[in-house]
């Protein structure tokens, strides 16, 4: 039978390659969700950025 003192090498290989596994698929996500925002940003129209203010002035001058 295997004894538990012979494991530990491949508990600690395991876990080293599971947190550098880990710290890849965190930053994939965060640079997936910052291109997502910005192809947001870039499809939108400026007016989205507008204040309400700024969007009811527009429509009383007739520019929308």
């Amino acid at each position: 039978m295997i004894e538990s003192t012979e494991l530990w090498p491949y508990v600690v290989i395991t876990a080293f390659w599971a947190v550098v596994c880990a710290w890849l698929l965190r930053r994939a996500l965060k640079a997936q969700a910052r291109l997502r925002v910005q192809a947001r940003a870039e499809s939108e129209p400026t007016s989205a950025w507008r204040t309400p203010l700024e969007q009811a002035e527009d429509t009383q001058a007739g520019r929308i």
